[in-house]
This record gives structure tokens, C-alpha cells and sequence, in this order.
């Protein structure tokens, strides 16, 4: 049993994650830390080789039984591993191969009916709940935008979502980082995508665009990730490292003075760059020239130095909830505009009353009769029978005439136009407003 170092200086970002010096590497491995004996647990799943790491040591237990054939398809890859009723759940991403690690019997059992598919080199594998999920990826010559997840009934990897950004032809060029992290705690998926923050939230399935990046992070210059807590992210480079908290939209800076924030060795396939040992404390196996095994372990506690926090991005639901707050404003005083337009009195009082009684045409007529008299080719023009025969055009007249003096004996008990001959003209003949209700109708026309 190893004693936590007492200098653990409250932070846990002596993030140089390396491979041993003097162990090999190895394709197609799976490792774990115990805390039964605080040991790091590399097996193999092409040979069954269990080997565990401890802080001056490495003891060789007993091989595993392997129980499926054609292994060495996972040579060059490490695997995913997750806890399970007990057993360890391991997951490849290229091959989709999962596996079931039983530490009690020795065994590992191959779980998947997949056919080696590719197309998923990379991929962002997490567990909720007892289900392993997988996002992303490349393969084909292209990066994809699958969400899946592992069907224990079928034994296969099931379609759930497409993301909302497009499959993509990597282009040789630097293109920014993408990273994805599952948020158990709040049950979402987040992916940075091209500086972009995307969500999945599995309650309602379904995706949204949260924001653009802030600036005060370069994500193109980072070398490893690790999940630091149910809700964190923590993310190493060269000129620092940042604890994320995508949900609360936070980033918190947790560098070293003394620059130690990244990996300038690669750390191969037998190790993650971090462990997490408990709540409190992380383990990482570092390269060492002094020591005689080649490696040494750091216990840190997760007590992290803070240098200060800044928006992870800045959100595009700022900008919509402005829209609809203007947008809303707008309906009101329309809506005002309208209630208190029908309460004024005069012009719109009258348009209101003349409505009741007289439609458009008729109201058209009436107020240019107000004006002075008419004649049959001015009333042909408001009829639109202008270019109607002689007849059709007396016709037209005669039954508007008629329809609008029928409706002056029911509201003023009198025609409201009459016929008279042209005092220019004696033969033609001009329409009037009837003089005995001029001013009534004056009054109740805008």
C-alpha cells in the first residue's frame, strides 16, 4: 500500500502521461486500476497476459482464458473498459468488438456477433447506465456522425441519432480538435465540433447547438483527455492544462507553475494517462530514468490549485431569448395599439359604424357623392363595368342605385341617392346625396 504523497501540492496536474521504459508495448490491451491493491492491471486480450504495475514491481498473474478466436485483429488499439454487475465490459472501437472480463473465473468471453465494420476508428465510448454507447469516429475516408449504442439482445451496435454537423472528408490541412464527454450527472452527451458546442440530451433525444467556443482556450494544442469527475472533463497541452464543466458552461484553469501540464512522450497502449482511484484521489504512472523499473506512480488528490475561470462558449440562446423577448414586446403594443384603436373616438368610431351598414363600394360611392355629383361614367368606373355594353352598364347601375336606397329607407327612413338632370347638360343625368340627410351621412362617413 503506497502512501498518498503528502506534496501532492493540491494539484493533480503532473500530467506527464508515458509508457514504462522497460515494458513493451502491446496492441489490443485493456488496464484498470485496483483499489484492492492500488496496482495498474494490464491484460491482454490477444494472449491473456495479466500483468499489474505496482511502485517498484511488476508481478505476472495468471493468464486469462480466452474463449474466442481471431484476436489479433485488435493489435495497435486499446480498449474501453466499463464496470458492470460485477464484471468488466471491454469495448474497441474500428473492430466494434466487446468483450466480458470475469476476474473471479479467469475468463474472457467475447460478447458481439459484429462483423469487423472500421468505420469507428476513435470513437467517443462511454457507459450509461448498463449501456455502452458509441459516437463519432472515422473510417472510410470519412468522419462520421453516428450515435449507437450496444444491444446486449442482438449482440450488435444499434443506430440511435445523427448529430446535426455533417459527415466530413478530413482534409490534410490542421483542422480543430474535437472532443465529446457524457455528463452522467445531468444525462447529456456534449461534443465540440469545429469550435462549435453541440448537446444530446437523452431525456428528450434530442440535439441542440449550445455555442461558439471562447477564445481563451486553444483546444488544438492538447495532447490527452480524462474524465475527471461525473461532470468534468479535464484537458492537458502544452501551454496548460483546464478542468471543463460543459453543463454549467465553465472552464477552469488548473496549470502548473512549472509548465508540467502535458505528455512529450507518448504513453503507447498499456496505460491511460489518468486513473481515477476514488472521489478524491487520481493515479498516474509516469516515465522515470532513476528508478529501476522504469516507471513511478503519482497518487494526487483532485483538491486542484484554481487560476481562474472563464466561459467554456458563448451561447446562441443569449441572442434568441433577445429575439423573442423583442418579439413578444412587438405583439403587445400591437395588441395594445388595436384594443385602444377601437376605443377612440371620431374617425375610427365612424369607419366602425359605416362598416355595419355599407360595403366597400357602397362607402367608395358615398364619399365621392359627398364630395359632389357623379355621373353615369364615373359610376361606371367605380363598378368596373366600364368596358361592359351600353346596356350591361345601365343594368349594373341600376341595381347598385336600387341596393343602396333600400338600405337608406331602413337606417334614415329615405333614398340616399337621387337622379337629376346635369345643370351643364340637360341631358344628362348626375347622382346626388339626397339633401335631407347630407349631414347625417357626413357625420357618420369618415
Amino acid at each position: 500500500m503506497f502512501e498518498i504523497r503528502k506534496s501532492y501540492i493540491i494539484i493533480f496536474l503532473l500530467l506527464w502521461c508515458s509508457n514504462p521504459v522497460k515494458s513493451e508495448e502491446r496492441g489490443g490491451v485493456v488496464s484498470w486500476v485496483s483499489s484492492n491493491d492500488t496496482a495498474i492491471h494490464v491484460v491482454s486480450m490477444i494472449t491473456g497476459e495479466h500483468l499489474a504495475y505496482f511502485k517498484n514491481h511488476i508481478d505476472t498473474l495468471p493468464r486469462f482464458i480466452l474463449t474466442y478466436e481471431d484476436a489479433n485483429g485488435l493489435v495497435g488499439r486499446r480498449g474501453n473498459i466499463f464496470s458492470r454487475s460485477g464484471l468488466w465490459l471491454v469495448t474497441f472501437s474500428g473492430s466494434g468488438r466487446v468483450f466480458e472480463i470475469d476476474t473471479l473465473n479467469n475468463t474472457i468471453d467475447r460478447q458481439d456477433r459484429t462483423f469487423y465494420q472500421g468505420y469507428n476508428f476513435d470513437a467517443y465510448q462511454f457507459q450509461r447506465n448498463d449501456t455502452i454507447f458509441s459516437f463519432g469516429g472515422y473510417g472510410f475516408w470519412i468522419t462520421n456522425n453516428l450515435l449507437t449504442y450496444y444491444s446486449d439482445v442482438r449482440q450488435e451496435w444499434d443506430f440511435m441519432s445523427h448529430a446535426p454537423f455533417p459527415n466530413e472528408v478530413p482534409e490534410r490541412v490542421e483542422q480543430p480538435r474535437n472532443y465529446c464527454f457524457y455528463d452522467s450527472n445531468h444525462d447529456v452527451l456534449f461534443s465540440i465540433q469545429k469550435n462549435i458546442l453541440y448537446a444530446f440530451d437523452f431525456r428528450n433525444h434530442r440535439w441542440s447547438k449550445k455555442g461558439t467556443l471562447t477564445k481563451e482556450i486553444n483546444f488544438n494544442d492538447t495532447y490527452n483527455q480524462h474524465k475527471l469527475t461525473d461532470s468534468t472533463l479535464l484537458i492537458m497541452g502544452r501551454t496548460g492544462a483546464w478542468e471543463i464543466y460543459f453543463y454549467g458552461n465553465t472552464v477552469t484553469n488548473r496549470s502548473l507553475d512549472n509548465g508540467l501540464n502535458y505528455l512529450t512522450i507518448s504513453h503507447g497502449d498499456q496505460f491511460d494517462c489518468m486513473y481515477r482511484l476514488n472521489d478524491q484521489t487520481v493515479l498516474m504512472p509516469k516515465v522515470s530514468d532513476v528508478i529501476a523499473v522504469g516507471y513511478s506512480i503519482e497518487f494526487l488528490k483532485t483538491a486542484m490549485l484554481d487560476k481562474g475561470q472563464v466561459p467554456l462558449f458563448s451561447s446562441t440562446s443569449g441572442r434568441n431569448w433577445r429575439l423573442v423577448f423583442l418579439t413578444l414586446a412587438l405583439m403587445v403594443i400591437l395588441f395594445l395599439v388595436f384594443i385602444f384603436r377601437d376605443r377612440l373616438p371620431g374617425k375610427n368610431s365612424k369607419i366602425k359604424a359605416l362598416n355595419r351598414y355599407f360595403n366597400l363600394t357602397q362607402a367608395d360611392v358615398l364619399q365621392q357623392l359627398l364630395s359632389g355629383p357623379l355621373l353615369a361614367d364615373d359610376l361606371n368606373s367605380i363598378l368596373n363595368v366600364q368596358e361592359k355594353s351600353w346596356e350591361v352598364q345601365r343594368r349594373q347601375r341600376s341595381i347598385f342605385l336600387k341596393e343602396l336606397n333600400v338600405l337608406g329607407l331602413r337606417i334614415f327612413q329615405v333614398e340616399i341617392v337621387l337622379r337629376e338632370k346635369s345643370p351643364t347638360d340637360k341631358r344628362q343625368v348626375v347622382y346626388v346625396i339626397n339633401p335631407q340627410i347630407q349631414d347625417q351621412l357626413a357625420q357618420l362617413l369618415p
